[in-house]
């Protein structure tokens, strides 16, 4: 046995899991798996769409007047995985079909093939939404597998009602 830190959360924390799980049954070493992983973590990347920033607000992380404006203005935060899995504001885009627009951009940028990619969708309480997008990635970049659940309640307390995490690598 032995601790390994996914820097990730929800999916794509999960998904490492899986990649792990799968080199062992195909019998490579618990140092073999770790490399393996620690490449694939560096690869991975993970997006947060926010529909509201309520609980961010709640959470002392943006000022109630930030948080109300950003609600008059219909304003959606994307947030990515950054250094040691610490999580920051990639860009701040107003409406939530621009948003996801934008999301794909993002993926469509990060690589060519998407033959071998596993894809990670969480969803706090809009699965319509979470399934639309599931079509679009596999439209788009038709991936080896995209896994679609519900979000957990830690991620999905900051996340707040309609956040989804998309994670891949």
């Amino acid at each position: 046995m032995t601790v390994f830190d996914t820097l990730a959360g929800s999916l794509g924390h999960g998904i490492q899991i899986i990649k792990a799980a799968k080199l062992a049954e195909s019998g490579h070493s618990m140092e073999e798996i770790v490399t393996n992983l620690t490449k694939y973590r560096e690869n991975m990347n993970i997006f947060i769409l926010l529909d509201t920033l309520e609980n961010i607000v709640k959470g002392g992380r943006l000022s109630k007047f930030q948080g109300s404006l950003a609600k008059l203005l219909n304003i959606k935060v994307l947030l990515q995985r950054g250094d040691g899995g610490t999580v920051e504001t990639l860009e701040k885009i107003r409406g939530k079909k621009k948003s996801q627009k934008r999301l794909m951009e993002i993926i469509k940028d990060s690589k060519k093939d998407f033959s071998e990619t596993i894809f990670g969708i969480t969803h706090t309480g809009n699965l319509e939404e979470a399934e639309g997008l599931k079509n679009e990635i596999i439209a788009q970049f038709h991936p080896k597998e995209v896994i679609l659940n519900y979000m957990g309640a830690t991620m999905g307390t900051y996340a707040g009602r309609g956040g989804m995490i998309i994670s891949y690598a």
